[in-house]
C-alpha cells in the first residue's frame, strides 16, 4: 500500500506546524493536542526501534540461540532502574544499578579509554607566544580561564585576601561570558529550525517561496 498523498502530508505537517506556533500567542487547546501527539509518536517510535535493535536480537539471537545467559545479568539491572517509579520503599533499590553504571563507565573510560580525557587535558597546554599577537591573547585567556576555574572550584581554599577575590571574580565574569555564548548559540540553532518550518510553510505547503 503506498502512503498518503504528497498534498495530504503536506496538510498535516502545515496544521501541526501552525498548532505549534500557535502556542508563541498564548497556551492553547490546538498547542496541547499537538504536544500530546509529538511526545506520543516520538515514544512509539523509540519503543518500535529500541525492540527491533536492541531487545528482539538480544533475546532470540543472544540469548535464545547463542546462549549467551550472562546477559541477563544487565538485562535484570536494566529493570532494577524503574523501581523508582515504584513503591517509595523499593526506590533506593533503583540507585544500585545507576552507581554500578557510572562507575563502570568511569573506570572504563579511565582504564581502557583515556584518550579524550588526556586530548582534553593537553588541549589546554597552549603557548603564549603564538604565530599572532591574537592568537597569543587568546591562548593566555584560555589558559587563565582553566586555570582560574580549577581554583575556584577548590572548595577548601579560603576566599580571601585580593588575589582569591580576584580570581573569583575573573572566573565568575568568565562563566557569564561562555554562558551567554552556549546562550547565543542555542538561540541560534532555534532560529535555523524556526526559518526550516517558514520554508516550510511558504514554500513546500503554500508554494509561494521556491
Amino acid at each position: 500500500m503506498g502512503g498518503l498523498p504528497k498534498t495530504v502530508e503536506l496538510t498535516i505537517g502545515a496544521i501541526g506546524t501552525l498548532a505549534v506556533f500557535s502556542f508563541l500567542y498564548k497556551e492553547n487547546l490546538a498547542y496541547r493536542y499537538m504536544e500530546h501527539i509529538y511526545i506520543g509518536l516520538a515514544a512509539a517510535h523509540g519503543a518500535v526501534l529500541t525492540f527491533h535493535n536492541q531487545l528482539k536480537p538480544l533475546f532470540l539471537k543472544q540469548i535464545g540461540a547463542q546462549g549467551q545467559y550472562s546477559l541477563l545479568i544487565p538485562v535484570a539491572m536494566g529493570l532494577l532502574l524503574y523501581l523508582r517509579y515504584g513503591p517509595k520503599e523499593w526506590v533506593w533499590i533503583s540507585r544500585l544499578p545507576m552507581a554500578f553504571w557510572v562507575g563502570y563507565n568511569a573506570g572504563y573510560t579511565l582504564a581502557y579509554d583515556p584518550k579524550v580525557l588526556l586530548g582534553q587535558i593537553t588541549g589546554t597546554f597552549l603557548k603564549f607566544s603564538a604565530k599572532t599577537v591574537g592568537e597569543s591573547i587568546n591562548n593566555i585567556l584560555f589558559v587563565l580561564i582553566c586555570v582560574f576555574t580549577l581554583v575556584y572550584f577548590m572548595f577548601t581554599l579560603k576566599r580571601e585576601g585580593q588575589v582569591m577575590k580576584g580570581i573569583s571574580a575573573f572566573t565568575r565574569y568568565a562563566f557569564m561570558v561562555a554562558l551567554g555564548v552556549g546562550f547565543s548559540n542555542g538561540i541560534m540553532a532555534r532560529v535555523s529550525l524556526f526559518l526550516g518550518r517558514v520554508q516550510f510553510l511558504l514554500g513546500d505547503w503554500l508554494g509561494l517561496v521556491k
